[in-house]
């Protein structure tokens, strides 16, 4: 009898998830947020260069898609199960031995796009906060007004 209940269980919570994870086009796509549809002005800061841009992009990825097929930056990724991996972006680089990596900020004062580890620490830039992104370049939302921030870091 409780064998049978413990198999119950089991085949209920597997279900749960699938269907869960079913809903969502893609593992990358858990706890996006819906986008600020409409042009926005943004200002993006790629190591020390800054570009104000005037865009109807959603997310940072289609951003920095947008501003590489101007021709504005150099943009390479990769795109894995968990979204796309940056690999470059104008002179910022990621290693493949895990150092330097190129690690993203945001001034959106949001604690579901925050990095709220510990290991990284907020970065202040001409009286403007950024906070560590804790969600992914694909899921990182284009507001107006917000600020970006993409540098190399090293540990």
């Amino acid at each position: 009898m409780n064998k049978k209940i413990i198999l119950t269980t089991l085949v209920f919570v597997l279900l749960i998830s699938i269907m869960i994870f079913a809903s969502c086009n893609s593992l990358k796509d858990l706890g996006k947020q819906d986008p600020q549809i409409g042009e926005k002005e943004v200002t993006v800061f790629i190591g020390n260069d800054e570009y104000n841009v005037k865009t109807n992009a959603n997310y940072l990825h289609e951003l920095l898609i947008e501003l590489s097929t101007k021709g504005e930056i150099v943009y390479e990724y990769s795109d894995g199960p968990y979204g796309a991996s940056i690999s470059k972006v104008n002179g910022l680089e990621t290693s493949l031995t895990w150092n330097p990596y190129i690690s993203i900020y945001h001034s959106i004062d949001d604690i579901s796009l925050k990095d709220m580890s510990g290991y990284m620490d907020n970065i202040t830039r001409n009286d403007t906060t950024f906070y560590p992104s804790g969600v992914g370049v694909e899921s990182i939302p284009i507001l107006s007004g917000e600020k970006y921030l993409l540098v190399e870091i090293s540990y």
